[in-house]
């Protein structure tokens, strides 16, 4: 089968870089792996999979006229497909699809959303094609955030499909150190940077590690006052910049206690792939009762609301759990995030839209719009 995965313009789809484009490639991946004929097309500097179609990179920048030149020049070929998974950042490619292509194109399209609020493709787009989040809790604050003035999606067309985490890549390291807590997301307030940076001040004799890159104009705003008050306030705290490295990060998730990411409660996590990534790394995490990161976690990690839970959860890490908890935390991820599970599921949904465009009632619009 001939796929297309359409990773988003606004980061360079490399391992080691933040977010759903770095997923993107990994989707891509997973079906060159499975048999299938893929084009990957992302912003030039991607890590190169199948046939490798290059855009222009935004740099963490949202330019939608930009990003449908750059789609455009592809147009053709993606008329050519069996099946494609638009990841673009406006999902400008379900739109380009919708509007101009739609009598040409005879395959599957799937948007897929990485955000928490449905902002495109606008509608009638976003009603005509089926489309995926990542978790249960992304998906429900989406509906609940509905922002056009018409009906939203039908719920059944819009599917829960988690990430996949290389499991390869990120391995428990044979003979771990355990000697810090751990920092590594986005070095903004959201996050919880500084409140990562509060916690250590309640325990000046626990070592604390934050690791990050700034990537776009608020990391490195949040990000160099983060440094700052590590230096000037909070000797038990060091700054490890990760500078794409993949290694860098598997090896900081390896040795550490625990991961702690004490998120806003104004923020909500889609999914959470530094827990996934750290858990594969038989490394638990310590982090909000709020988000898709609940899921990935289970029973297996600290869930906290407030500052005294943080604390609470790091001091029982610090004085040692009754058990070793690396190998189940990894098994977790192995048997419910695998790469091989996350194609299946792309694929099943795949058959799915094929049969309903088989039958001859099918009608791929909403109701209200014969109303």
């Amino acid at each position: 089968m001939k796929v297309a995965v359409v990773a988003g313009a606004f980061h360079r789809a490399r391992q080691g870089v933040y977010g759903s484009e770095s997923q993107a490639a990994v989707l891509a991946r997973g079906f060159e792996r499975a048999g299938h004929a893929v084009t990957f097309i992302a912003a030039a500097g991607s890590d190169p999979v199948g046939r490798f179609l290059p855009v222009p990179c935004m740099y963490g920048s949202i330019y939608p006229n930009e990003e449908t030149k750059g789609y455009d020049w592809y147009k053709g070929e993606l008329r050519e497909m069996d099946f494609i998974v638009d990841w673009s950042g406006t999902h400008r490619v379900a739109e380009e699809m919708y509007f101009w292509e739609r009598d040409r194109f005879k395959g599957v399209l799937v948007w897929s959303h990485q955000g928490n609020i449905f902002t495109s493709p606008r509608p009638p787009a976003i009603n005509y094609f089926h489309g995926t989040v990542v978790s249960e809790a992304q998906k429900e604050h989406a509906f609940a955030h509905w922002i056009f003035n018409t009906t939203p999606p039908r719920r059944e067309r819009v599917h829960v499909l988690p990430y996949g985490i290389d499991t390869e890549t990120y391995h428990p390291a044979a003979n771990p150190t355990r000697d810090y807590f751990l920092y590594l997301s986005r070095p903004v307030k959201d996050k919880g940077i500084f409140e990562f940076l509060e916690l250590a001040r309640d325990f000046p004799n626990e070592r604390f590690v934050m690791a990050f890159d700034m990537a776009a104009p608020d990391h490195v705003e949040q990000g160099t006052e983060a440094i700052r008050q590590a230096k000037a306030d909070h000797p038990n705290v060091e700054y490890v910049p990760l500078k794409g490295s993949v290694e860098t990060k598997v090896r900081l998730y390896q040795n550490a206690k625990a991961l702690v990411t004490p998120l806003a409660k104004s923020y909500l996590e889609g999914f959470g792939l530094v827990f996934a990534e750290a858990m594969a790394c038989g490394t638990p995490c310590i982090t909000a009762t709020h988000g898709g990161q609940v899921d990935v976690i289970g029973d297996l990690g600290g869930l906290c609301e407030t500052h005294e839970q943080y604390v609470e959860a790091i001091r029982s890490v610090a004085e040692g759990l009754p058990f070793d908890p690396a190998e189940k935390v990894r098994e977790r991820i192995v048997r419910k995030f695998g790469i091989e599970r996350w194609v299946a599921a792309y694929l099943k949904l795949y058959a799915k839209i094929r049969r309903e465009q088989d039958t001859p009632e099918w009608t791929p619009l909403p109701d209200w719009m014969f109303a």
